[in-house]
């Protein structure tokens, strides 16, 4: 090297001469076999002098290598052809994607469990309000929720819009289950209320009639089974006379003396046959214008017990049909009138004019009274209308008097019986 500077030599001037001494590379020759390798020329790295020794800069090189000789563009690199990848060279990754790029779409959502989970739940909401149980159903809903959570986490990587409705779904069933438990709750108590007071109220009847004397209901001496009049209630109802068992032909299962005498008191008259063997009593209101009277009748059984037979409960307010006061009253009814009422079978009334038709033509009665008996071959009702009127029209009747049954094909009821005739 200093003898090329002593003569005026450069060292590039010394390079490009060498380079044209060499002689010329055949492009069609065949590469060097892939064990030996191209020649490559060592790049030396950053930070590396020119000037240094070539082993010390082999040591430094980089892991890239390139070619001496310049490559055109439509050249291939023998690796290229061989598809390999020089020695030491990254190997590119296998993913056409980069990272962060775009995702493929989610998976479909599993809809079996969402739409299991409304069916459940609605039928438990059903069943909690129709049923006398509701608090099993509330139990029920509540594992509705758990179930649809589930389908809510199977979905999770995939669509899931239907599992989260199913869970609001069920969470609403379950609330709207306890409202039903509290509504049943509500129920209860009334019931229990009313049954409470029915048998405290019996309850105060038997502790009534505990001290009257024992002979009652066994006794043949009329003055037993009559109350005082400062003691005497009358205590009857429609409802209560209904109540009463009859023993009929048969003289059987009639409701005994002593319980009557017991629930409702001694009787406001009473009377007994020469033989001892028949009893009959009469509860009749205190007040004079109360036309309300129960009749009942009793017969003695060979055992010595005294039942119910037959009886007729009379003059008790309804409210079948309305009645109107009878200052407003002005009659309606001409004898003609009377005359074309047609009064059907004394038992079902067959053949009998219509309530119905009656009001529609001369209005609301100023009184309505119904009559219930029992002759021992089931209850009777009979529908009692009076039409009373101040007028002084001599046209028109002052006072006309109706009965009805009710008939057995319809809610009507049918005249059995009419005043004036």
């Amino acid at each position: 090297m200093s003898e090329e500077l002593n003569q005026g030599v450069s060292p590039e001037e010394t390079a490009n001469t060498a380079s044209q001494n060499q002689p010329p590379v055949d492009k069609n020759q065949t590469p060097p076999a892939a064990s030996q390798g191209p020649v490559f020329e060592d790049i030396p790295s950053q930070g590396t002098q020119a000037s240094a020794p070539a082993s010390q800069a082999t040591e430094s090189a980089p892991h890239y290598q390139v070619p001496q000789e310049p490559i055109s563009p439509n050249q291939q690199v023998p690796y290229q052809q061989a598809g390999q990848v020089p020695p030491g060279a990254p190997i590119p990754p296998s993913y056409t994607t980069p990272p962060g790029g775009p995702q493929g779409p989610k998976r479909k959502e599993n809809i079996v469990l969402p739409i299991i989970s409304f069916v459940l739940s609605f039928l438990f909401l059903i069943l909690s309000w129709v049923t006398s149980v509701p608090h099993v159903f509330m139990v029920l809903a509540f594992f509705g929720i758990i179930f649809a959570v589930v389908a809510l986490v199977l979905n999770w990587k995939r669509k899931k819009v239907l599992s989260i409705i199913a869970v609001a779904a069920a969470s609403v069933v379950f609330l709207a289950s306890g409202a039903a438990v509290f509504v049943n709750s509500l129920k209860d108590a009334v019931v229990y209320e009313d049954s409470r007071k029915e048998t405290t109220e019996e309850s105060d009847d038997s502790e009534e009639t505990d001290s009257e004397d024992d002979t009652s209901g066994t006794s043949t001496d009329v003055k037993d089974y009559i109350a005082d009049p400062d003691d005497y209630t009358f205590k009857w109802t429609v409802k209560n006379f209904k109540s009463l068992e009859f023993a009929g032909y048969d003289a059987k299962n009639g409701t005994d003396i002593k319980t009557i005498l017991k629930k409702y008191g001694k009787a406001s008259n009473a009377e007994i046959s020469d033989s001892g063997n028949r009893f009959s009593l009469e509860y009749q209101a205190t007040d004079n214008t109360d036309y309300k009277t129960v009749n009942l009748e009793f017969e003695k059984q060979y055992n010595g017990k005294i039942i119910l037979v037959s009886g007729s409960a009379y003059g008790f307010e309804t409210d079948v049909v309305e009645t109107t006061s009878e200052d407003s009253y002005k009659s309606t009814w001409s004898k003609s009138d009377i005359d074309s009422l047609k009064v059907g079978d004394a038992t079902t009334g067959v053949g009998g004019s219509s309530l119905k038709d009656i009001i529609k033509k001369h209005g609301n009665p100023t009184r309505a009274l119904i009559s219930v008996s029992n002759y021992g071959d089931g209850f009777e009702e009979r529908l009692q209308l009076n039409y009373l009127s101040s007028t002084t029209d001599t046209s028109k009747e002052n006072y006309v008097a109706l009965d009805f049954v009710k008939s057995e094909d319809s809610d009507d009821y049918l005249l059995i019986y009419k005043y004036p005739k």
